[in-house]
């Protein structure tokens, strides 16, 4: 991951990651090209009425730091925070965990949605494991995208770092639906009845 930037050349905050004074911070990223294809050619495949992309292990870092070349030795003070990215252009849908500590954003101006780490803390997730297994904390850590009567997309990944250095970082996602316990919005209350006009319910005078 490489570090995030500012338009007018400040240096992004060391721990927010961020631009100073509200200004737009310039994110980096790689973008892949997905094609489902027939087995063994490169022909496309009927577009798949609904799809899931689900990113697993997406937070942050806290522990990044800067040596002194002649020392080889910490620079107290100089640790660096990164903030994880993902997202699925043309996704219809972001389904979260209820113990989500991911933010939900739109990239401008391709209205594309994303999910973020909302704070730099790293969430352990064992991905050597089978992850419709994933539990407990490592659920708070997962974004997934549904797509629709689609057969390719495109996927980014990246982040906002201060790191000032490129800062290895791994991804995983799988095509699977997750098993996460979302919070549906309680159901709206009825709404009240409509009033009776007032010519309909005439005057005294007329009632007998």
């Amino acid at each position: 991951m490489k570090t995030a930037f500012c338009p007018s050349g400040a240096t992004p905050d060391r721990i927010t990651a961020s631009c100073p004074s509200g200004e737009i911070t310039i994110m980096q990223g790689g973008e892949y090209d997905v094609k489902l294809v027939r087995t063994g050619t490169s022909n496309l495949m009927p577009a798949v009425e609904s799809l899931f992309l689900t990113f697993y292990d997406v937070d942050g870092d806290d522990t990044y730091e800067v040596e002194d070349e002649a020392t080889g030795q910490v620079i107290e003070g100089t640790f660096y925070n990164l903030y994880e990215i993902n997202a699925v252009v043309g996704a219809i849908e972001i389904r979260l965990d209820e113990t989500s500590t991911l933010e939900k954003g739109q990239f401008l101006p391709s209205e594309a949605e994303y999910v973020i780490a909302s704070n730099s803390q790293n969430i352990d997730t064992y991905l050597e494991q089978d992850v419709t297994l994933i539990s407990g904390n490592a659920l708070a850590a997962i974004g997934a995208f549904r797509l629709a009567h689609t057969s390719q997309f495109r996927v980014m990944v990246g982040g906002r770092s201060s790191v000032p250095y490129t800062a290895d970082r791994g991804y995983c996602f799988t095509m699977l639906e997750p098993a996460l316990s979302v919070i549906c919005p309680p159901p709206s209350p009825p709404s009240s009845p409509p009033a009776v006009p007032a010519q309909l319910l005439g005057s005294d005078s007329n009632r007998p």
